[in-house]
């Protein structure tokens, strides 16, 4: 990943049928999370750039 994150945050939340979210509980956001933090988490998510929101599982 070439650009460094701004923040990240782990979050559960509720999608309602149509798969839209309804709300999300961020317990704790990271500001400026440290470079090595984005290249370990990024790959897994798949993370490439911009604001997103990433369902992922534990399959992952």
């Amino acid at each position: 990943m070439s650009t460094t994150l701004f923040s990240l945050a782990f979050g559960v939340g509720t999608q309602n049928r149509q798969g839209t979210w309804l709300e999300v509980f961020y317990a704790q956001p990271l500001i400026n999370p440290s470079p090595a933090l984005d290249a370990a988490i990024a790959p897994v998510l798949g993370y490439t750039d911009g604001n997103k929101a990433v369902t992922f599982t534990v399959d992952m």
